[in-house]
């Protein structure tokens, strides 16, 4: 559940922040929300691939952040779309926790979609990649990932905090925030 959120997440936040033309995105339905998903075959496997990577890491608790990094035209890192998630007892333990869980991540998913009206337009021509944070050191064989231990290539210095969403619930603690 929550990979699929975080998929329809960094779609949504990627159409809304207008990295691409919204033509490229098309309408979903998603907890009882429309959602953006992109239709561009490599976009939506990138994606796809990169967050379900990260199952292991938010089952055993050792993700620590998933970020969207915003780049100018320069190559430059201008805006990080930072979420936090912490799974805190097992979810799919009751059909309660299912119902609540899906009306949070809605709540979550309108947060973001109207996020763009608390931060500045990105410049055209701006690129995003998306950076998992592990809360280990510890290589676990995984070859999609490269360690960065500087993040000197995707770090904002002095950056401004913008919240966005933060919730914590018996089961899940969450939190979505702008680094500008």
């Amino acid at each position: 559940v929550v990979c699929e959120f975080l998929e329809a997440a960094v779609h949504t936040a990627i159409r809304t922040r207008q990295v691409y033309p919204a033509e490229v995105f098309e309408r979903r339905r998603l907890y009882n929300v429309t959602v953006s998903r992109s239709r561009h075959p490599g976009l939506t496997e990138y994606i796809r691939e990169t967050v379900y990577s990260l199952k292991d890491w938010i089952q055993e608790g050792k993700l620590e952040k998933l970020a969207i990094v915003f780049f100018n035209p320069q190559d430059k890192p201008i805006e990080r779309l930072v979420f936090q998630v912490k799974i805190l007892e097992e979810i799919e333990a009751n059909l309660l926790s299912i119902d609540e869980l899906e009306h949070m991540l809605r709540a979550f998913i309108l947060k973001i979609q109207v996020s763009d009206s608390l931060l500045d337009p990105l410049p055209e021509g701006s690129r995003f990649e998306l950076v998992a944070y592990s809360l280990s050191r510890e290589p676990e064989g995984q070859t999609v990932w490269v360690d960065d231990s500087g993040g000197n290539g995707v770090q904002i210095f002095e950056p401004t905090i913008v919240p966005i969403k933060s919730m914590r619930s018996t089961f899940l603690q969450m939190q979505v925030h702008a680094e500008r």
